[in-house]
């Protein structure tokens, strides 16, 4: 906060960032999805105002940070030993409150802030010039053998904090792709039977959607495998745990909201603006399951049909 507080009033109200409204700064510790569509959102990941904390004047009073961008700032703490860890600590704390300023600038100080009628193209270019001048103004408070370390680091990197800046992003991308293999590994462990392995990589991914999806995976191998066996009972009751995961998982957001489809057509609204919409890749996650679902729901019913079980086969047609 310090760092703010020096920086210059053309920079911060550019950036909609007023210190005088922010009454917390607050951080939110729950697992980062970067499958979600959100993340199409230019500096989502960086933070954002929280919509529901706004005063009589229509400004925003408190901003969010996420828990991923503070892990992977803290990190590069750890990875470099022949960096003084002040000089870390205050690089940290200058790519932090330079990804403060380029999430606020894309709400603003209030919903009021931005009109509709201005599209994310008009928005990023005035954000990378602020964020730009804001690391030279800040470069330029240096002094001794940090400040000659980062200018000759800059002249590497071609940018100030060029380090701590591109350290960032780097970790970022690792993350995502961490999360999508292991998500990717789970839902193939979970098509081939093997359950455990299945949940041994969707847990290594603090993330609802990536554990639903491989739970219900899981449960649609285990009702064929059931079938094959001939146990109907087992495989009877096995249908309605599967749609129960599913409502879990509607409820919970891990898996987009049906209603979705209806009131957006299947888009996810980046911004305020019509043109920035995006297809929602979820409700296609939606769609493939169902179909799974009545599929494996369809094929218990006409097996335990043709095996006599009447009055169960009776239930499974009362549920489907």
């Amino acid at each position: 906060m310090n760092i703010l507080r020096g920086t210059s009033e053309a920079i911060l109200r550019t950036a909609g960032f007023d210190l005088q409204n922010l009454e917390e700064l607050a951080l939110d510790p729950r697992a980062y999805d970067f499958d979600h569509p959100v993340n199409q959102r230019p500096n989502y990941q960086f933070g954002q105002w929280d919509p529901n904390r706004i005063d009589n004047s229509g400004n925003y009073r408190r901003f969010i940070v996420q828990q991923v961008t503070l892990d992977a700032l803290l990190a590069r703490l750890d990875e470099h030993n022949d960096i003084p860890n002040g000089q870390l600590l205050f690089e940290a704390s200058a790519v932090l409150a330079g990804t403060i300023l380029m999430a606020s600038g894309i709400t603003g100080s209030g919903p009021g802030a931005i009109p509709s009628t201005v599209g994310l193209a008009n928005l990023l270019g005035p954000i990378a010039e602020y964020r730009d001048a804001f690391y030279a103004e800040l470069m330029q408070t240096l002094g001794g053998e940090h400040r000659k370390r980062l200018n000759e680091e800059q002249q590497i990197r071609r940018q100030p904090f060029g380090g701590a800046r591109q350290h960032l992003n780097t970790h970022l991308a690792k993350q995502r792709a961490s999360q999508l293999e292991h998500v990717q590994l789970a839902r193939l462990f979970a098509r081939m039977g093997s359950e455990q392995a299945a949940n041994e990589q969707s847990d290594f991914v603090p993330v609802p959607s990536a554990r639903i999806y491989s739970r219900i995976d899981c449960l649609m191998t285990t009702a064929e495998q059931q079938l094959r066996r001939g146990q109907y009972d087992a495989a009877a009751k096995t249908i309605p745990a599967i749609m129960d995961f599913v409502h879990r998982g509607i409820g919970c957001g891990a898996i987009v909201d049906p209603w979705n489809i209806m009131g957006f057509a299947g888009n996810f609204a980046r911004f305020d603006g019509p043109d920035s919409a995006v297809h929602d890749h979820r409700v296609d996650d939606l769609v493939r399951l169902m179909e799974k679902f009545f599929a494996i729901h369809a094929r218990v019913w006409r097996e335990t049909a043709a095996a006599g079980r009447t009055e169960l086969a009776e239930e499974l047609g009362e549920t489907m």
